[in-house]
């Protein structure tokens, strides 16, 4: 990763395609404390600033080009640490690559489907994306953060990829805020490297789905919420502090794989027909903190494979008839699980609890099944009998 100050920055902004426009103008550039204020006016209007910092990373050029066909206009600035850029509607383009900027960078767009690239370079202090209304899409591969990122965005379909591709691992040192509008949101971080707490906030996508898939080392929290819709999430690898997944209405699945957790885990969805899943992916789930799982109001499947919960575990489900399996896990501290109302399955294969279990079928008829399993001297079975093998203690 590149540690050296800057030599030369450029940052490229392009809006909309490369058709002819009346309109297609910087209203104001200009520096402010050491802030280079760029803002831009029409829409689907296309430029192209390019910002070139002298060995000091003080010295910026603005390039912006009418149309396809025109030569660049230039403007140069001094004295610049900072960079703000008010984009305006349209369609709007932004590429920062392999260069460094020294103090914030903050885009500000209104509507239209905003594309932002940030590769391979260092930001030194904070970075602001604030997007309007569209389907936006925003790529940071190898890029280094050493502030907050904090992405906000309107109704639309956003992808945001806030982390490795082809090798080239992003790096977060400060918190990581993400807040997607209503519609289909996929956010994925891929063997990224983050040392704040990270909060996934997904709208409402009643007709698509949302997405997001965490991969990598987490020093802090991290936190993903979604309503409505038929959403995914999947988490796979360190997390230093606790992990919360959550999900309201809609079919949902909430996956834990190989990952192990140095906090409490909590897992809950409510509504609609849910899977929530805790197996080994490269290595077995092993939680230290409170593990909590509870489920909505439908049929809803509960999978606990290949894990080690060290702390107090909570399973509830509500009404309607849910299947509960339990194999090759061990519970290190007390196991409670309240099946709710409906027909429930309940399966255990291969699980040991070190301390004390209570198992509560709740109403309906209630089925379980044990096979070479041992739940602890202080077990207790209300409401459900298990019917094929049986529980030692």
């Amino acid at each position: 990763m590149k540690t050296k100050m800057i030599m030369c920055v450029v940052l490229t902004i392009l809006i909309g395609g490369w058709q002819n426009s009346a309109n297609a103008e910087i209203i104001f550039a200009g520096v402010s404390n050491g802030t280079l204020i760029v803002a831009c006016d029409g829409e689907d209007d296309h430029f192209i600033i390019i910002v070139d910092g002298t060995t000091d990373g003080r010295d910026y050029y603005v390039h912006w080009w009418p149309d396809s066909t025109t030569a660049p206009l230039v403007s140069s600035f001094s004295g610049v640490t900072d960079v703000i850029m008010f984009l305006g509607e349209g369609n709007n383009y932004v590429r920062l690559f392999d260069e460094e900027i020294l103090g914030s960078l903050e885009i500000i767009s209104g509507d239209g489907d905003d594309d932002i690239s940030l590769e391979d370079s260092i930001i030194g202090t904070s970075t602001n994306l604030d997007l309007g209304h569209g389907d936006n899409r925003v790529f940071t591969p190898g890029n280094v953060f050493n502030g907050s990122l904090t992405i906000n965005t309107g109704d639309g379909t956003d992808q945001i990829n806030p982390g490795t591709s082809n090798q080239r691992t992003a790096v977060f040192n400060g918190s990581v805020r993400i807040s997607l509008g209503d519609g289909q949101g996929y956010c994925v971080f891929d063997d990224s490297q983050c040392n704040g707490d990270i909060s996934l906030t997904f709208g409402v996508s009643t007709y698509t789905n949302n997405y997001s898939r965490l991969t990598g080392d987490y020093i802090g929290n991290v936190i993903v919420n979604s309503v409505e819709g038929d959403d995914k999430h999947l988490v796979r690898g360190n997390i230093g502090g606790d992990l919360e997944l959550r999900s309201t209405g809609g079919n949902d699945e909430l996956l834990v794989e190989g990952c192990t957790v140095q906090g409490d885990l909590v897992l809950k969805t409510a509504g609609g027909k849910d899977f929530i899943r805790l197996r080994q992916q490269y290595g077995p789930v092993e939680v230290f903190g409170k593990t909590t799982i509870e489920s909505g109001a439908h049929a809803d499947d509960i999978v606990i494979d290949d894990s080690i919960l060290r702390g107090a575990v909570s399973v509830k489900t509500a009404g309607s008839n849910d299947l509960v399996e339990i194999d090759d896990s061990t519970f290190v501290h007390s196991l409670y699980m309240n099946l709710g109302g409906g027909s429930d399955d309940l399966r255990i294969e291969n699980a040991s609890s070190l301390s004390s279990t209570f198992l509560n079928g709740g109403s309906g008829m209630d089925f379980g099944s044990a096979n070479n399993s041992s739940l602890g001297q202080g077990r207790r079975l209300t409401r459900l009998s298990i019917e094929q093998g049986n529980l030692a203690n």
